[in-house]
């Protein structure tokens, strides 16, 4: 079984991303997919080609490369490190260029110490001290730690001695001992989120690398983490604000529903689909017209219509036997941001209530307008019989 390289994709070719190219193209165990700098002159970019690798001036494009492992940034600016932050991969890493050079040091320089011993000892102790990333050092077999960088040491909250020659199952995924991240010595790299238990009983979760390296004959473990507890509470809050908009948006009582521009039903609240009768998977992705109308065929004069032409809000009674209830509906735009309209928000409200006041109104004013002339008639009557009457007395009185 081949062993399994990493992905690693370099921004920034100046001297130091050369520096890093000319280190990293001699693993064996480094597949670097790509190199970016927007100066095509850089020298890591001549180097690349000269390598047979693949260049660009655009980092997004390789952001989709497959099975890509690991972003190094070597440019020195922290927006391009924040935006790589963003716009990477889902369990991709991003690492400064110096921390990871750093870390294949330490590979270089473990196996210069099983060669040379103690000048090399030193430039190993030198290297974890300087990494920005928790480094502990296990030993394949016993899986016993062997060493441990000073943030390792700090995360894990034990004095070092304490920590040197414990299984490293104590510390590094303890609830997870079955499940360690190499035990066919054939696997060569492991990455994936676990958790680290402090001295004081908490879980701090990690994003761990596990790589597995030869020094000398033997097997060793290299195993590099950082703290996600951040990222997991920025995560959490994230879910939490998502479900608090679900429950909000199922709890409003009229009818919601959002169209993107081609009329198709992307999303619609609980009291939407209750009402149609029909299932969640039988209202998303279909066409309005389609389940509301049963037609193949917008409704005439469909506000949503309107509101994708010109961008505003619209509203209009509809009453479709189709739907069964009389409904006001208003479509407001949705503005993305480029300032492009993706679809429209609408809210009907059912206007049966409002509709059968309408009609008992209209009754009743026909009856008070049958009253009034009724009234109105007599009056009309009185006021003649009484004329007569007068007109007789007159004659009377002249006889």
């Amino acid at each position: 079984m081949g062993q399994k390289k990493i992905n690693i994709l370099i921004i920034g070719a100046g001297k130091g991303g050369k520096a890093l190219l000319q280190l990293l193209s001699k693993s064996q165990t480094v597949n670097i997919v790509g190199v970016v700098d927007v100066d095509s002159n850089a020298p890591g970019i001549k180097l690349a080609k000269e390598l047979g690798i693949a260049t660009g001036s655009d980092y997004k494009k390789f952001l989709r490369a497959r099975e890509l492992d690991e972003i190094i940034n070597v440019t020195g600016n922290q927006d391009v490190q924040q935006a790589l932050i963003k716009l990477r991969p889902q369990g991709v890493g991003v690492i400064e260029g110096h921390s990871a050079k750093l870390i294949w040091e330490l590979v270089e320089e473990q196996q210069e110490m099983m060669r040379a011993h103690g000048e090399s000892e030193n430039r190993l102790k030198t290297v974890m001290d300087s990494v920005l990333t928790g480094i502990v050092l296990i030993d394949a077999e016993s899986h016993k730690i062997i060493d441990a960088n000073p943030l390792a040491v700090e995360l894990i909250g034990l004095p070092k001695e304490q920590i040197i020659g414990k299984v490293c199952h104590k510390f590094i995924c303890p609830a997870e001992i079955n499940k360690c991240p190499i035990t066919d010595l054939h696997q060569t790299v492991d990455k994936s989120e676990r958790i680290l238990l402090t001295h004081d009983g908490r879980e701090l979760p990690i994003l761990k690398t596990v790589a597995l390296v030869e020094f000398g004959g033997r097997n060793y473990i290299v195993d590099s983490f950082i703290d996600i507890s951040e990222r997991k509470q920025i995560e959490e809050k994230i879910k939490q604000s998502a479900e608090l908009w679900d429950r909000t948006f199922d709890a409003i009582s009229d009818l919601i529903f959002i169209l993107d521009k081609d009329n198709t039903v992307i999303r619609a609240n609980k009291i939407f689909i209750e009402t149609l009768g029909l299932k969640p998977d039988e209202v998303i992705g279909k066409k309005c017209y389609e389940i509301l109308h049963k037609s193949d065929q917008p409704w005439p004069e469909c506000p949503h219509g309107k509101t994708i032409k010109d961008k505003k809000s619209h509203s209009e009674e509809v009453d479709d036997p189709n739907i069964g209830i009389p409904l006001l509906v208003t479509t407001s735009p949705i503005i993305d941001e480029k300032g492009q309209l993706s679809g429209s928000v609408h809210i009907a409200k059912d206007i049966s209530q409002m509709k059968e006041a309408e009609k008992d109104l209209r009754k009743k004013m026909h009856d008070l307008e049958v009253f009034q002339k009724a009234a109105v008639g007599r009056e009309l009557k009185m006021v003649e019989l009484k004329r007569r009457i007068k007109q007789l007395e007159e004659e009377l009185k002249q006889r």
